[in-house]
């Protein structure tokens, strides 16, 4: 069963609208179906504003198998609604930053319009904390999530690595 819902994509992050739509994106384990619409940039050009997408949630289960460079719906401890990123780092892959660079597996990392990321010293910082801590190597049932804008939005560069219980869904794109 699919519903309607609004998803909020603002400068820096990507929001899915509460009211009935929180209770459908709980981890529960159960799969969900539901179309949700775009609002806002974080995710453009790969999502633009207005654009109804179709999202599975329920858990992590959901988004399985995990594939770099699809989006998942997640939560974190610091937003009350779900984001939707890119997974742009697996468990296993090795995680660095050079400069203002995130380099994972030897490579800088791109975004789907084949930018890289150009980070502010604070998300650089915060990126370093994580690669210093797991020694250079992104730990299993964690992941490197980002949004679309080189420079970062409401993103692992703001909140870090996040776990594999995090993920409560995957975007499901056509």
């Amino acid at each position: 069963m699919t519903s309607d819902r609004r998803v909020v994509l603002g400068l820096a992050t990507i929001v899915l609208i509460t009211c009935a739509l929180t209770p459908a994106l709980r981890p529960d384990q159960t799969c969900r179906v539901s179309k949700v619409t775009v609002a806002g940039t974080s995710m453009a050009p790969r999502y633009a504003d207005g654009q109804r997408i179709v999202v599975s949630s329920g858990g992590a289960k959901c988004a399985e198998p995990f594939r770099r460079g699809e989006a998942v719906v997640l939560t974190t401890n610091s937003h009350v609604l779900p984001l939707i990123k890119a997974l742009r780092g697996l468990p296993g892959d090795d995680f660095s930053m050079q400069a203002d660079q995130i380099v994972v597996n030897g490579r800088v990392l791109i975004n789907s319009e084949g930018l890289p990321y150009r980070l502010s010293m604070a998300r650089v910082g915060m990126l370093n904390v994580y690669a210093r801590d797991y020694q250079g190597v992104i730990p299993p049932d964690t992941f490197l999530v980002m949004g679309e804008v080189p420079s970062g939005s409401t993103d692992s560069s703001v909140f870090g690595l996040v776990s594999r219980d995090a993920i409560i869904g995957r975007a499901l794109d056509p």
